[in-house]
């Protein structure tokens, strides 16, 4: 997945959610008189839409790789996209991982899109598990006392 297909999805994600909101605070921005509560009622929904945004971009993003990409691997893919298109938001590793654990999913996209998400993130922590004890297992020589118990390793 290449920059350019970020920026569409972000687009699709943009067009879905964006809508009154955006244009109350527009109109606030250039002066045009808006009533003060539906400026803070607007200012609150647009920031719970900058969420809703994120986590949309991050789901899609881990579905259009069908659940084999790491948090790591989509940090780094939005770092690059964010460099190409700045209208794109970047998203840290920690904050992809809460939103794909966001229960916000299950009213976007659907139970079943949500239980998808958290068991093919499951899948592919055990995978790398197991992937990190073979390696260990590769790499060093377990050191045992007289009666067999494990003490500690040394490196190859």
């Amino acid at each position: 997945m290449n920059s350019d297909e970020v920026f569409s999805i972000l687009a699709k994600i943009d067009a879905k959610l964006f809508g009154k909101d955006a244009e109350i605070i527009e109109n606030r921005a250039k002066r045009i008189d808006v009533p003060r509560s539906d400026l803070y009622e607007a200012e609150r929904k647009l920031r719970e839409l900058e969420k809703t945004r994120k986590i949309c971009l991050a789901v899609e993003i881990f579905l259009a790789h069908d659940g084999l990409i790491s948090d790591a691997q989509i940090e780094a893919l939005l770092r690059k996209a964010c460099s190409d298109y700045p209208i794109i938001p970047f998203i840290s590793r920690s904050s992809v991982d809460r939103y794909l654990k966001d229960e916000s999913i299950i009213r976007i996209y659907g139970e079943k899109t949500y239980r998808f998400i958290l068991e093919q993130r499951l899948a592919n922590l055990m995978a790398a598990k197991s992937k990190g004890g073979t390696a260990y297992a590769q790499n060093n020589d377990p050191i045992k006392d007289e009666i067999g118990r494990f003490q500690g390793s040394t490196r190859k």
